[in-house]
C-alpha cells in the first residue's frame, strides 16, 4: 500500500506533521526555500528518506548529488 502527498513549497513539506515518507521527489526550484535546503533540513532530522531531485535547472545539476 502507498500514500503520495503534495506539497508545494519546501516550508510546507518541513512542516507536516509526523509524516514519514520512503521517497520523496523534490524540485530545486520552490518557492519561500529552495529544494537543496529544503533537502538539508530534512535531513537534519531523517538521514534514511531517499530524495530524488527533479529541476530544469542544468546548474544544480551536480549538487543534488552532495
Amino acid at each position: 500500500m502507498y500514500s503520495i502527498q503534495r506539497f508545494s513549497d519546501g516550508v510546507a513539506f518541513l512542516s507536516a506533521e509526523k509524516a514519514v515518507f520512503d521517497l520523496v521527489f523534490m524540485d530545486v526550484e520552490m518557492p519561500f526555500m529552495d529544494g537543496l535546503k529544503t533537502a538539508e533540513k530534512l535531513r537534519e532530522k531523517d538521514s534514511q528518506t531517499v530524495l530524488v531531485f527533479v529541476t530544469k535547472l542544468f546548474q544544480y545539476a551536480v549538487n543534488g548529488y552532495e
